[in-house]
């Protein structure tokens, strides 16, 4: 008989494999729910695996929606994805983006082993464990990223990654091989997406407890100098080409969001609260990139009493902090962001999917006694409705 954990990492193949397959590329020509962005991540990996360089963004081509947009992103997922590109176009043309897809496929599987194994060092039960590893494969926002072209879903991985190491560390006494690879899941992380240096004050977590002073110091600075050797020349390259150390391809001015919206979105919060009204309303019906965001809301609106629940209980039993401190870093850089940008961008979150699963899957276990991981996917009955809307 087969078990829960294999069951549940078979489902989340199958629906990403599903979605991968049906999801269009062009936002314009399906019901189906959309991630507009995606034109743009595959143009970035096309131009790598047909020219063997990193692009760069040309701010006079356009705004946001020409495809050199996401250029400025940093290139370790699109180098992968483009030997993937190169590789399936050799074997079959015209199936390069569904061959891309699967490599975005793979890096949210991996996401859930990760997930699985944070659950159990941070003192979660078995069940709780399972529940949380459900949780992460099948949270409307991971399956979206982790099925399409988008460096979302390598950062994804990494950022479980880099927490699981963390929390390793911390429980075998994280010898100098572990340092190592801490600061090295960090770099990756970073070349993936700059949002991942919210992750940095994480760092102080590699020293276990119980470390004298000077060598608990001293394995946070080889982890951070390892990060940092890595991201150094990523940010140099940004200087160069962008003379800023975090390029943006386009901000939104409140005139321009305005116009868009035909009044609609006006503030973040109003944003926001589009955002609320949209989530009932047929993905394809929506504005820009809100199918993205409503798939999120729902996320938010069917989940968010477990994740209260589920931090209550946290508190309560004096679980690992070091979760709730990845919240509270990426959940203060989501916000500083979208106030700053005047959009919502739900996508910043990635980095805590971990959080919000183990959160989640906790209040679930706490508050309706739900002890068996497959019942967990009428947790997600928003994405997996998701076809049919």
């Amino acid at each position: 008989m087969i078990s829960s954990l294999r069951l549940l990492f078979l489902l989340a193949f199958v629906l990403r494999l599903a979605l991968a397959a049906l999801i269009s590329s062009e936002t314009t020509k399906s019901s189906l729910p959309q991630y507009n962005d995606e034109p743009l991540h595959f143009e970035y990996v096309k131009h790598i695996a047909e020219h063997r360089a990193i692009p760069v963004y040309n701010p006079t081509f356009g705004g946001a929606g020409n495809p050199t947009a996401e250029f400025v992103q940093p290139p370790l997922y699109y180098i992968l994805a483009a030997q993937v590109f190169r590789w399936s176009r050799f074997l079959w043309q015209g199936s390069e983006l569904y061959a891309t897809r699967f490599l975005s496929i793979l890096f949210g599987l991996l996401a859930g082993m990760a997930a699985l194994r944070i659950a159990r060092l941070s003192g979660l039960k078995e069940n709780e464990s399972l529940l949380t590893t459900a949780c992460m494969l099948f949270f409307p926002n991971a399956v979206v990223f982790t099925s399409i072209v988008s460096n979302d879903a390598l950062l994804i991985a990494l950022s479980a990654m880099f927490v699981a190491s963390l929390l390793s560390g911390r429980a075998s006494g994280a010898g100098w091989r572990r340092v190592m690879m801490t600061g090295v899941m960090l770099g990756l992380a970073v070349l993936t997406k700059l949002s991942a240096l919210l992750l940095l004050p994480l760092v102080w977590f590699v020293a276990p407890p119980g470390l004298r002073r000077g060598e608990a110091w001293l394995r946070r600075g080889v982890a951070l100098c390892i990060a940092a050797v890595m991201i150094l020349p990523l940010l140099a390259w940004n200087w160069s080409q962008y003379d800023r150390l975090v390029p943006l391809a386009s901000g939104y001015s409140p005139a321009e969001v305005t116009q868009w919206t035909n009044g609609a979105i006006y503030h973040p919060w109003a944003a926001l609260k589009y955002c609320l009204r949209s989530a009932v309303v047929p993905f394809d019906a929506l504005w820009g990139s809100i199918p993205a965001k409503s798939i999120t809301v729902v996320w938010l609106i069917v989940w968010l009493g477990f994740m209260l629940v589920g931090l209550y209980f946290w508190r309560r039993e004096g679980l690992n902090n070091l979760v709730l401190i990845l919240l509270v870093l990426v959940l203060a850089g989501f916000l500083a962001h979208n106030v700053k940008l005047f959009q919502v961008e739900f996508r910043l979150l990635a980095p805590a999917f971990t959080g919000f699963a183990m959160l989640t899957a906790l209040g679930a276990s706490r508050l309706i006694r739900l002890k068996s991981p497959p019942m967990a996917l009428f947790l997600a009955a928003p994405v997996l409705a998701l076809p049919f809307l």
